[in-house]
């Protein structure tokens, strides 16, 4: 960019020499240092330099002639690495200050070029007087302080070092941005909301999380209504684990100008669709909210209530992304970038993954792979930069995702199959067999040949064998032998494929496992109808007890969705319950109970979650069918438990349903049976068989023969719904699991069973 040198000191010429440094000298020079920058011509930096010291020689000690010559010199040196230039704006600042010590931007010029000094290559001095113990930091952040002013009130040249360090992400440049931060009264800090964000994600960034959080809350007071700071208040919660971050966001949505709305737009990329994003700058705040919660809550197929947990774990999957997953080109290509303004299609391959599907279960690599928390099997030369994530879901479907960088300057892309990863190694493009020859775009690949002694096989079997702790797939495209390769490997392929056609994926998730158990039936009625009964059991282990005068408290949030057929929400539940225990639980004790859920007769898929503190459990998706008590027999889930697990519900008849999700009991219990029989006739008679089996191969069939125990009682219907208690005595039954089958028909022929699973164990 070639800019006239004369032009550029037409008003330098004229200036006469000052003792201070007036309002309108520091415009003039900030806007001076701001056309340098602009200037990325080496030659028309030097004629700007020549014809600069040519006037400051003419009218020496003039402060602002001297002060643009030595701005002249500090970018010169930035974009030569000129060290005797760097050395002479050193020089020229040092005079500065001695002669006017009350001049602040010439503090900050002379912070700057020390910091250059440290940063560059003649910085062994610096590291010398480190490793003497000495702090050569000290000097400089004291000279970026005093660059403040006396009433600290010009915090230019500290916001730009901060935007800096966050942009480039050196050390040094970190760590005198932190302690210059720290050396100022909160206050400066707070004056202005740009420097208070800044601030905030400095310290969120390579400082301390707490001080983060705490400036960007003062701030938020500050400025209640400044869309920024909203929406970096909001980030600080998610990352610090605050459930309460979704407010400001919201809020900081709703009232967004049209800059503002970019960086919140950008945020949800990728995962909302464009024709989504395209309704907010025309919406009003309300329909914004709505529109957005309206996204995330559609995306769970089992309804749970999870309010805003979404944005929440969105944000927490951008800031993993945006610290480890930008492109190779991007980095490469723009030395300073600041990870909370690019877009987020800045993310490789892995960074887009991240954000639709979440962390995955395991991620494993042979050779290099450049992603954090990925296990190595081994380091193969010729094997390029590789990654494989296997998510599991609760139901236990595996997802698989592959990642390949085919080259130092490209990016990781996906690919559907663990061996489009062998396709890209040096040992697969120089001895691949010519029967295996692999064309660019290739979906139909021929079969990879995994048997033998060649070094393409022995190179696939090592890659398979790395993936075997992702899934058990990949040990039997080994050990399946060749005749099963073709179908092995397709299969394989096939799962990538449709994994990478799932345009988002949200499971509740939780920081730490709960151990417990939670039991779903469709068993009980009253006057209203039928009802569901949600029991679980927790380990004490796994709860945070709270100490109250009448005895020990524990909190416990219980959320459930139940959707029909068609999949629309009947009900939803989202509670907190307060379990009071007059001492307080053993490890290993569990606490237990439930909660009854009135719905109509009919088919439902019912999810349950529970949560305590940071550990939560999940259960699987469990499809129940809620009987009628007309037109047909109907028989209700059946309920076991024993006396001595304090989970029981009352029928209006007075009987007691007892329960026990752990499914666990001693060979010296009394199992407590509870059923209903309904849809028949007063008077109907009706037989009921219990039988039992071990568990073995039966477990997913209800079906049982009789083989370990039987039993059979003959009743009489009362009309409407019957209720049968029964209690069975567990000596006669060896430690083991066990399936129960209760089948109940009449003489006309209609029947109906229902299936249990428990396990006995030694009293």
């Amino acid at each position: 960019m070639k800019i006239p040198a004369l032009l550029l000191l037409t008003s330098a010429i004229t200036l006469p020499g000052l003792a201070a440094q007036g309002p309108d000298q520091r415009h003039e020079l900030i806007q001076w240092r701001q056309t340098l920058a602009m200037i990325g011509d080496v030659d028309s930096l030097q004629e700007i330099e020549r014809t600069t010291k040519t006037v400051a020689d003419a009218e020496r000690d003039n402060p602002i002639l001297e002060m643009r010559l030595g701005l002249v010199w500090a970018r010169l040196a930035a974009l030569k690495g000129d060290n005797g230039r760097l050395t002479n704006a050193a020089r020229t600042f040092n005079a500065i200050v001695d002669r006017h010590p009350d001049w602040p931007m010439a503090w900050t010029a002379l912070a700057e070029t020390e910091l250059a000094d440290a940063i560059g290559p003649g910085s062994a001095g610096f590291g010398l007087r480190r490793m003497m113990g000495m702090d050569p930091e000290k000097g400089i952040v004291r000279n970026f302080v005093r660059g403040t002013g006396a009433d600290s009130s010009d915090t230019d040249g500290v916001f730009r070092l901060t935007r800096r360090a966050v942009e480039r992400g050196e050390q040094l440049e970190q760590s005198i941005a932190i302690r210059t931060l720290r050396s100022l009264p909160r206050w400066v800090i707070l004056r202005d909301a740009q420097m208070a964000v800044l601030a905030a994600r400095a310290e969120a960034t390579f400082g301390d999380k707490d001080s983060a959080a705490t400036i960007i809350e003062n701030a938020a007071l500050r400025f209640p209504r400044d869309p920024m700071v909203l929406r970096t208040q909001a980030q600080m919660r998610f990352l610090v684990g605050r459930t309460d971050g979704p407010a400001p966001w919201y809020l900081g949505l709703s009232i967004a100008d049209s800059a503002a709305l970019a960086h919140y737009v950008r945020d949800l990329e990728l995962v909302v669709p464009d024709s989504i994003l395209a309704l907010l700058p025309t919406a009003t705040g309300d329909q914004r909210r709505e529109i957005v919660r309206q996204f995330w809550a559609d995306q769970d197929p089992d309804g749970l209530p999870s309010h805003d947990e979404r944005l929440a774990e969105h944000y927490r999957r951008i800031d993993f992304a945006r610290h480890h997953y930008i492109r190779r080109t991007i980095q490469d290509s723009i030395p300073r970038y600041d990870p909370d303004t690019m877009p987020i299609s800045s993310f490789d391959a892995r960074g887009e993954i991240l954000l639709r599907h979440g962390s995955p279960e395991v991620r494993t690599s042979i050779g290099n792979h450049g992603g954090p928390d990925v296990t190595v099997t081994l380091k193969i030369v010729g094997m390029p930069p590789n990654e494989s994530w296997v998510y599991r879901d609760h139901a236990g479907n595996e997802r698989f995702y592959h990642f390949v960088r085919r080259g130092k300057s490209r990016d990781f892309e996906s690919v559907p199959s663990v061996l489009d990863i062998l396709g890209e190694s040096e040992q697969f493009k120089r001895f691949r067999p010519g029967q295996q020859a692999m064309t660019s775009g290739d979906t139909a690949r021929r079969t990879v040949l995994v048997h033998g002694g060649e070094l393409v096989s022995i190179i696939a079997q090592e890659l398979l064998a790395s993936r075997q702790e992702m899934s058990p797939i990949y040990a039997e495209m080994i050990n399946a032998g060749y005749r099963a390769a073709d179908s092995m490997q397709k299969l394989e392929r096939d799962i990538g494929d449709s994994a990478l056609k799932i345009p988002y994926s949200y499971e509740l998730g939780f920081e730490l496992d709960m151990d417990g158990a939670i039991d779903i039936l469709a068993v009980g009625s009253d006057q209203a109808g039928p009802i569901l009964q949600v029991a679980f059991a927790i380990s004490a282990a796994d709860l945070t007890p709270r100490e109250m005068p009448r005895g020990v408290m524990y909190p416990v949030r219980m959320r459930v969705a139940v959707r029909d057929a068609a999949g629309k929400s009947v009900v939803t539940v989202d509670t907190v319950r307060a379990f009071l225990s007059p001492a307080r639980l053993t490890p290993s004790q569990h606490l237990v109970g439930q909660l009854p859920i009135r719905v109509q007769p009919g088919e439902y898929r019912v999810r349950v979650s529970l949560e305590s503190d940071r550990r939560g459990m999940l259960s699987a998706p469990l499809q129940v069918r809620v009987p009628g008590t007309s037109g047909r027999l109907t028989l209700s889930d059946v309920s076991i438990g024993t006396r001595s697990v304090p989970i029981l519900w009352r029928s209006p008849t007075a009987d007691t349903a007892w329960a026990n999700p752990l499914g666990r009991y001693k060979n010296t219990d009394q199992l407590q049976l509870y059923f209903e029989v309904g849809g028949l006739e007063q008077g109907t008679r009706y037989r009921t068989d219990i039988a039992i089996d071990r568990a073995g191969s039966a477990i997913g069939r209800c079906e049982a023969r009789g083989d370990v125990l039987t039993m059979s009682f003959q009743g009489e219907h009362p009309g409407r719904v019957a209720r049968e208690q029964r209690t069975l005595a567990l000596n006669r039954l060896r430690p083991d699991s066990y399936l129960m089958a209760v089948t109940v028909a009449t003489e006309d022929g209609q029947s109906e069973t229902r299936c249990r699973q428990f396990t006995v164990t030694r009293e």
